[in-house]
């Protein structure tokens, strides 16, 4: 859950930029992040079985990508002011994209386990834990 408020807050400030597209492969085609997805919450991958927990419902957040490089998050946080971020990005390889605005930049993981309609995000440095998008 920790990820998840991060990726939160850095994305209400940064945008999401790179110089390059992946090289191919599942966790490498940058194709494959364009499209809007919604969190749909968070899975817990310190403990045996790995145990999903869903987002709560006052809360929602859609990321989009374009093709261009450039997307948008929308975040509603329950009784905050909705967020609506620009942004842009590219993939570094790997799944690996860095996230970039204002001077500001945090490299994140992107995957898609459960096939192309899941997008899993996680944090070098900072747990197995996984952020879960669905594409929209």
């Amino acid at each position: 859950m920790k990820k998840f408020y991060l990726l939160t807050l850095l994305l209400s400030f940064v945008f999401i930029g790179c110089n390059k597209d992946d090289d191919g492969g599942n966790n490498n085609n940058s194709a494959q992040v364009i499209d809007s997805w919604k969190l749909i919450g968070w899975v817990d991958n310190e403990v045996t079985p790995p145990q999903f927990h869903p987002e709560e419902e006052c809360y929602s957040e859609v990321i989009t990508f374009n093709d261009n490089n450039t997307g948008t998050v929308v975040i509603n946080d329950c009784d905050a002011p909705a967020e609506n971020t620009s942004f842009s990005w590219a993939a570094s390889g790997n799944g690996v994209y860095t996230l970039q605005s204002g001077g500001l930049s945090e490299t994140i993981n992107i995957s898609f386990p459960e096939g192309n309609d899941k997008m899993y995000v996680t944090y070098p440095g900072d747990g197995p834990d996984a952020d879960i998008y669905q594409r929209q």
